[in-house]
């Protein structure tokens, strides 16, 4: 069951994920071997939304990289010591080709991807830019398929907010044959009363490369035993840890539901601060408390 996800909620998931990385990034360009190298990781920079709905995550994550985009013009200009227009016929601009999805419902697909080029048009007119508008087969990487039995490509983000269903409604909403292949894709990590969102930890642990950041909006439900024991718990068996999240909180949309906003990092230690509920914390254990060792 998949609801609409607010902007501000998005927002806490992409401020540690992705615009504070590159932010500090993008601080320490000194010199134009820095700026060449850090530019050649932006225009490579892949981000996934496994549940992408009419794709709000990608929406706000492509503001974000624009805006970023901006800021590394602006060194390129005092670096080589040249105008903005010089800079923006020099260098090339972040493709769409770089976003990824996948989505069951053909018009919350067609409703995403109408969307990104719309949202790029309005920031091209904002920002002044010469960039030529992307056309919608260069979109071709955000496609209909379900996340969960599809192979996840290697990107450098993923984040999302997959579906809300309980574990003993599973079949209710979804039908028999999709439980079946639900237990038959998982093998050993199905769990019949866990969270249906639970699987999207299990994949992305999985599917993704080592090292990169993942970020979920999800119910609450999976802090408690057997949603935690297939989604928050199998991060630090893997070798992971979280490093910024969100504890119980009610859904702001009409779902009667209360939900959690977990960042991790995919199988590594994060070497950088961690925050729970907008804090600094010591450590983030699997029921998203403090433990201080």
């Amino acid at each position: 069951m998949k609801h609409f996800t607010e902007i501000p909620l998005v927002e806490k998931i992409l401020k540690p994920c992705l615009q504070e990385p590159w932010e500090e990034k993008i601080s320490k360009i000194k010199t134009k071997s820095d700026f060449l190298k850090v530019h050649k990781e932006f225009l490579n920079y892949k981000i996934l939304e496994p549940a992408v709905g009419e794709g709000v995550f990608l929406l706000e994550a492509y503001r974000k990289i624009k805006s970023l985009e901006q800021r590394l013009f602006q060194f390129y200009q005092v670096l080589f010591d040249c105008d903005e227009w010089t800079t923006q016929r020099t260098l090339r601009f972040y493709s769409l080709k770089n976003f990824y999805g996948f989505e069951v419902n053909p018009s919350s697909l067609q409703a995403c991807k109408d969307n990104l080029l719309e949202l790029q048009k309005d920031l091209i007119e904002e920002y002044r830019t010469i960039e030529k508008p992307s056309t919608i087969d260069e979109l071709e990487n955000i496609m209909l398929a379900d996340a969960l039995f599809n192979p996840w490509p290697k990107v450098d983000l993923v984040v999302g907010n997959p579906p809300f269903i309980g574990g003993g409604r599973i079949r209710t909403f979804l039908g028999d044959d999709y439980l079946f292949k639900l237990k038959k894709a998982f093998g050993k990590d199905y769990n019949g009363k866990a969270d249906y969102s639970c699987y999207w930890y299990t994949k992305a642990l999985k599917d993704c490369p080592e090292g990169i950041p993942v970020g979920f909006i999800t119910t609450n439900t999976l802090t408690q035993n057997n949603s935690r024991e297939v989604s928050l718990e199998k991060i630090f068996e893997e070798g992971g840890e979280i490093f910024d999240a969100w504890t119980s909180s009610k859904w702001p949309g009409d779902a009667a539901v209360h939900i959690i906003i977990v960042c991790f990092k995919n199988k590594k230690p994060h070497d950088g601060i961690k925050r729970l509920d907008g804090k600094i914390a010591e450590s983030i254990c699997s029921r998203l408390q403090d433990w201080v060792f």
